[in-house]
């Protein structure tokens, strides 16, 4: 995990909110080095001073945990704004996922994710999946940042060179 001043500040999101002083919220966030324990945060909770350093074209695991009663089934989908333009399409939902408890998937980096810092939206709820700008009232919304490292640039002379040293 990376601390960030301020995380994510270049783009405007769409406000979203999960509800205040509701027994429904995010216990737990985990992901590429950020472990978040946050319980209620009336509905929304910037973190986005927390930042989860990936690669282009890795994977990583998402661990999320719910705060509310056993018995009801938690829907939760979380989004990156890969190209950076403000908005979390369809196509940058990155996890979903419903169940009693602890739900764990993968994220899957975009091989073509550009460098640079990019905002993280994670939310709960406690009865139907919600888009990344809802306004509900069980459950919660928290935002992390994510930092797409540079791609490693291959010296190819080098490289030429190593291969025919080899052959030798």
């Amino acid at each position: 995990m990376f601390a960030a001043a301020g995380g994510v500040n270049a783009q405007s999101f769409c406000p979203s909110d999960g509800g205040s002083g509701n027994t429904f919220n995010i216990a737990r966030f985990q992901f590429n080095g950020i472990d978040n324990v946050s319980g209620d945060n009336n509905g929304y909770g910037d973190f986005t001073a927390l930042v989860a350093g990936v690669d282009p074209g890795a994977s990583y695991g998402i661990t999320v945990d719910p705060n509310g009663p056993f018995f009801l089934r938690y829907r939760w989908r979380a989004w990156v704004d890969w190209n950076n333009d403000g908005t979390f399409s369809g196509a940058e939902l990155v996890f979903q996922s419903n169940g009693f408890g602890q739900e764990n998937g993968t994220v899957n980096v975009p091989a073509g994710a550009s460098p640079g810092a990019k905002r993280l939206r994670v939310n709960m709820s406690a009865f139907t999946y919600q888009g990344a700008c809802a306004d509900y009232s069980l459950g919660e919304v928290e935002d992390y940042s994510v930092l797409v490292s540079a791609p490693v640039q291959c010296n190819r002379r080098f490289a030429r060179d190593r291969q025919t040293a080899d052959l030798l």
